[in-house]
Order: C-alpha cells, then sequence, then structure tokens
C-alpha cells in the first residue's frame, strides 16, 4: 500500500491571546452566572466583592443611575463560549496565570482596559504585554 509522506500529519492554530510561555500558563474551570451573550475567547472576567465573576466593564442600571460593577479582573476566558440560551450558572474555561496580548483582550462595550486593570491581572498572575495585531 502507498502511503504520501509529505501530506500534513496535524494543523497547528495559534492562540493568539496567548502573547508567549514566559509566564506559566494555567487553567481552571469557574462557574459563573450566566451573562446571556457571547463569552468570546479573550473576555477579562472580575470578581466582585461577593465572590461573583462578571464581564469586566459590565455596568448596572437602577432608574436612570448606571454604575459599574466593581471589582478586580482576575481571569481571562480560554474559548468563546455561547450562553445565550443557557440560564443560571454556567462553566467557562479561563486562563488564571500566563502572560496575553493585550490586542485579543475583550471587556464590556464601551469599557477601555485601563492601568489599574493591568495592575490586577498582574497581582493575579496574568500579565499583559501588546503587539502588533
Amino acid at each position: 500500500m502507498e502511503h504520501l509522506l509529505n501530506k500534513d500529519a496535524y494543523k497547528v492554530e495559534y492562540d493568539n491571546v496567548i502573547y508567549d510561555t514566559s509566564h506559566p500558563i494555567s487553567v481552571n474551570i469557574i462557574e459563573m452566572e450566566s451573562p446571556a451573550t457571547v463569552l468570546k475567547k479573550g473576555t477579562i472576567l472580575g470578581l466582585d466583592k461577593d465572590g461573583g465573576y462578571f464581564i469586566l466593564g459590565t455596568t448596572t442600571t437602577s432608574g436612570e443611575t448606571v454604575t459599574t460593577i466593581a471589582g478586580e479582573a482576575v481571569a481571562v476566558v480560554q474559548d468563546t463560549i455561547d450562553c445565550t440560551k443557557e440560564t443560571g450558572k454556567v462553566t467557562v474555561p479561563v486562563y488564571v496565570s500566563g502572560k496575553v496580548n493585550k490586542n485579543y483582550l475583550v471587556t464590556a462595550e464601551n469599557y477601555e482596559l485601563t492601568d489599574t486593570d493591568i495592575i490586577a491581572l498582574r497581582k493575579n498572575g496574568i500579565y499583559v504585554a501588546e503587539s502588533m495585531k
């Protein structure tokens, strides 16, 4: 039987969220209330004072008052997850340490990543670097 040895045995797909491996990469599974949206790969999650995870920059509305949820950036979503049909708790794989590419990080709409957020991520083991997109 003839075999072609010049064909690809597998395909390597690069994870653009990971900048490099100069810091150990750790993945964990967390449980959070379903955000009823698509959690895109690279979404930064914060941890609020009650121990609940949320998309960094998420706001709440009470009457005419819009408030950004307070909390610290602690994790980055590892893979895109569709939570649009989910209610209650969802499980999400997240990076809890490593070096990530700022250009591929995602926050809530109309929210810009701040230096305070980057420092919080660093404190929690996630280092942010920026490269050309």
